[in-house]
């Protein structure tokens, strides 16, 4: 099923091969979780409007899986139509933050629909990327990777935002929760830490958005044109939400 919007996603030029980018799937999937959770959406709304919900989500949740190379271990962002790898540079560009991100929407997807292996799948896509995208060196998550090892050919590849490491910490709290794994509940208290450590205000409390490489702060302004009241009221929301829910169910983690 092809989205009913054409306006999605970069435009196409002539000739360059038909790929299949992950943010419009990922954002699809998130934005119909919203709705039918929060009782926007019911079914008798969404027959009024001419959707059908359960094929939406399935279309969205194939084409992400397009971008999940199990052989290799590694989330692309970006493959051909098909889900076979895009040649060049494009094809081996890597984004960890929206790997983990577009992993706990899948996760919260399955959980909600009840599949164990999509829930898996998930869980893979959340651990690889993470792995992946850690800097052993200096701590924090990178911005860019190469899937081939070569330097990214952005120059801001190694920079460290802010809301990648808002996604790692719901994706790791949701991981823990589920599975109630130390390892999460580790690499959700390693990212965790680094993040309110690194990117928050201890005076104001809003976020920084922007640290090099060894996670000295590179623009001193709190919002701009790509850092909104967003991911860090989310993150924040969620996590508080989860961990109530894991000290309700377990006391003694209280």
């Amino acid at each position: 099923m092809e989205p009913k919007s054409s306006s999605t996603g970069r435009e196409s030029f002539p000739g360059a091969p038909v790929t299949s980018p992950m943010n419009v799937p990922m954002i699809i999937l998130n934005v119909l979780d919203e709705l039918q959770t929060r009782g926007a959406l019911s079914t008798e709304l969404a027959a009024a409007a001419g959707i059908d919900v359960r094929a939406e989500e399935e279309w969205c949740v194939t084409e992400i899986l397009k971008h999940v190379n199990k052989e290799r271990k590694q989330v692309l962002e970006v493959v051909l139509a098909d889900g076979s790898l895009c040649p060049g540079y494009d094809g081996r560009h890597m984004n960890p933050g929206h790997a983990i991100e577009a992993g706990w929407f899948i996760l919260q997807y399955a959980k909600r629909s009840g599949n164990a292996d999509l829930g898996q799948v998930a869980e893979s896509m959340i651990r690889w990327s993470f792995e992946d995208g850690w800097d052993k060196s200096h701590g924090g998550i990178f911005y860019f990777l190469d899937s081939d090892g070569r330097s990214p050919v952005y120059l801001e590849w190694d920079m460290k935002l802010w809301w990648p490491h808002n996604e790692a910490m719901i994706a790791f709290a949701m991981l823990y929760e589920t599975s109630g794994k130390e390892e999460y509940w580790e690499s959700f208290t390693k990212v965790t830490d680094y993040a309110m450590s690194h990117f928050r205000d201890g005076r104001h409390g809003e976020w920084y958005g922007y640290l090099n490489r060894e996670g000295k702060m590179t623009h001193r302004f709190k919002g701009g044109p790509y850092k909104g009241c967003f991911h860090v009221p989310r993150s924040l929301l969620m996590v508080y939400q989860i961990l109530s829910r894991c000290s309700e169910a377990d006391p003694t983690n209280a």
